[in-house]
């Protein structure tokens, strides 16, 4: 897991990048990774801004190591598979 300060052109602080290492790509063997985005508030402290990211990094690396973080990139071609192999798992039993 690794948190990332975004910031802008003035050196401000908007939001922090927390990105989890997902899966290895069987085709390519790269590591393939999920991104989550965590605004900063500005009507809170930076330490409890940072503690909040830390938090919910925490959340959206356990909801990738069980696998219900949902992908809003996913292709249909992806998700045809998917679905194809649930039906097929679903009539085995």
């Amino acid at each position: 897991m690794n948190i990332q300060e975004r910031r802008n052109k003035d050196g401000k602080i908007t939001s922090y990048r927390i990105r989890v290492f997902d899966h290895r790509d069987t085709d390519t063997g790269k590591q393939v990774f999920k991104n989550l985005s965590v605004k900063y508030d500005n009507s809170k402290s930076e330490s409890w801004n940072r503690k909040n990211a830390e938090k919910q990094a925490a959340i959206f690396e356990k909801g990738v190591e069980e696998q219900t973080v949902c992908d809003s990139r996913i292709t249909f071609a992806e998700y045809a598979e998917y679905v194809i192999k649930s039906k097929e798992q679903s009539c085995m039993h």
